[in-house]
């Protein structure tokens, strides 16, 4: 890993940390903010996606049920080109 590379990771590492003071929902998209940065810096193809959005509505959805959704959208991506999937 380059040194500018290393950089950046401990920098999302830093920004992961500021927002461990507030509730998992925030931690987790800063860490999927930081990681899709970086991915998109060295250019590597990839789709990304909150979960959470898959099962939000009236009435919430089992966990089944959106599970087999995110198999769906996860397909859809691949056939679009994009192997790599952050959830």
């Amino acid at each position: 890993m380059g040194e500018k590379r290393e950089a950046r990771a401990r920098q999302s590492v830093d920004e992961f940390g500021v927002g461990s003071h507030w509730s998992p929902w925030i931690r987790q998209v800063s860490v999927l903010d930081a990681l899709s940065t970086l991915l998109e810096i060295d250019g590597v193809p990839f789709g990304a996606i909150e979960s959470e959005e898959l099962a939000r509505g009236l009435p919430w959805l089992a966990t089944s049920e959106w599970l087999r959704q995110l198999a769906a959208v996860i397909g859809l991506q691949r056939d679009a080109g994009r192997e790599l999937s952050l959830v």
